[in-house]
């Protein structure tokens, strides 16, 4: 085994990940999702943070273009405020 080199079980995921970490020269950043399989099946995903940044913010985005979609299928209706206050009571 060569310095330097870690040996790890392929059995267990954990191990499979630290492998991906491992394998990659820690000063470059992966342009591209390492994906973790279990069974031959994609189980997770390893992104950059900024890439999972931007998922997160177009997820934010899309779920506030659903809200103002729901919100402007309703009819606006306006009551006086003096209707108003008089309920609140």
């Amino acid at each position: 085994m060569a310095t330097g080199t870690v040996y790890l079980p392929s059995k267990s995921r954990v191990c499979q990940f630290a492998r991906i970490i491992l394998d990659h020269d820690m000063k470059k950043v992966a342009k591209e999702p390492e994906i973790i399989t279990r069974a031959g099946k994609p189980v997770s995903v390893i992104l950059p943070i900024k890439d999972y940044q931007k998922l997160l913010n177009r997820l934010e985005d899309a779920e506030d273009v659903a809200c103002l979609k729901k919100a402007r299928s309703k009819p606006l209706a306006f009551r006086q405020l003096a209707d108003y206050l008089a309920d609140r009571k």
